[in-house]
């Protein structure tokens, strides 16, 4: 994760050049992390025992993101986003492979459109805009969804 976050950036030789492929790209070894991760903790646990262990694993990020993300705009935390999708996984995790295929299928259609969607609402974003813009949303965009949704 050093490397990650705060490796050399200048690379001159191949071996350095390798040490910098994880540079700038937290997020994905983060998701890769917590998917094996996930996948170990179901194995090991089923029915009321996984749900009991899971939903406080779930409140603890979902908290810890949510107070961290107050703390500052300039950095989007992704904790919260963790703790929604770890309560998904035990769900996903028991589909059969012609189910699971389709709601990828789904997701991979409908997910960009979404994320277009929300930017669009949230602040009046274009269709060209880059998509990694509106991934993750901060406090204050959380906050003016929220005021739409009670004033509507």
């Amino acid at each position: 994760m050093i490397v990650v976050n705060v490796g050399p950036t200048n690379a001159d030789t191949v071996l350095e050049r390798l040490y910098l492929v994880p540079y700038g790209r937290a997020s994905v070894l983060f998701v890769v992390v917590a998917g094996l991760g996930m996948g170990l903790f179901l194995q090991r646990r089923t029915g009321t025992a996984m749900w009991r262990a899971l939903t406080w694993r779930v409140l603890l990020l979902l908290v810890l993101g949510l107070l961290l993300q107050i703390l500052t705009d300039r950095v989007n935390v992704i904790l919260a986003t963790y703790a929604l999708l770890f309560l998904v996984a035990p769900l996903v995790g028991g589909l059969r492979t012609r189910a699971l295929a389709a709601l990828t299928a789904v997701l991979l259609v409908a997910g960009p459109a979404l994320i277009v969607a929300n930017r669009a609402v949230s602040r009046k974003a274009a269709v060209s805009d880059a998509p990694t813009e509106g991934l993750h949303a901060d406090a204050r965009t959380i906050g003016r969804c929220c005021e739409g949704l009670v004033a509507a």
